[in-house]
């Protein structure tokens, strides 16, 4: 009876730890198959990450040719130093066309003239400038001084912009102050 008993309990223990390991087995099974589901799931999430990056809004500072919508651009790296790029321009803002008729009104700026522009955006691969934010602007400098102003390397002051200097009026008896200032130009 006792033999009996030890091999029924033996059976009993055989099958409780058959069924276990059985068990342990599925549990197995499922534990890597979430983890291969995460991992896929990692990985997918830092291929977005990497296109985020790779689609980032990058500063550019170049010159642009409204006349024929090119963005020349510098690149300065290691490996190929003071590179020439151009860029075909998509402009999102819309800024652009308001720039350029500010300049045309003000400074007699045309579509001909190369203006710098220091822009945000994005370049895709066939070449086409997205730009996203129109950081600054720089007039050309032979159009900004045209009217008074810098010219053959010599400042041509105009009566009104001439600091330290009282007019007289005509048929005044008041004396005419100049007081002495330093030269003001690019060149000195």
């Amino acid at each position: 009876m006792k033999k009996l008993l030890v091999l029924m309990m033996l059976l009993v223990c055989s099958v409780c730890t058959f069924s276990l390991e059985l068990k342990t087995k599925e549990t197995r099974r499922e534990d890597r198959a979430a983890r291969a589901k995460a991992k896929a799931q990692a990985k997918e999430k830092a291929k977005e990450e990497k296109q985020k990056q790779k689609t980032a809004a990058k500063e550019f500072e170049g010159q642009y040719l409204k006349a024929t919508n090119t963005f020349y651009y510098v690149k300065d790296k290691l490996v190929l130093p003071n590179k020439k790029v151009t860029y075909t321009l998509n402009d999102q803002t819309g800024l652009i066309d308001g720039i350029y008729q500010f300049m045309a009104e003000k400074y007699g700026v045309s579509d001909m003239d190369l203006v710098t522009f220091k822009v945000s955006g994005t370049v895709s691969k066939d070449g086409v400038l997205t730009v996203s934010k129109i950081r600054n602007y720089r007039i050309p400098e032979d159009k900004l001084y045209q009217n008074g102003g810098y010219i053959d390397g010599g400042y041509i002051p105009t009566t009104t912009d001439t600091p330290g200097v009282t007019v007289q009026p005509q048929g005044s008896t008041e004396e005419v102050r100049i007081l002495d200032i330093p030269s003001i130009g690019p060149n000195k």
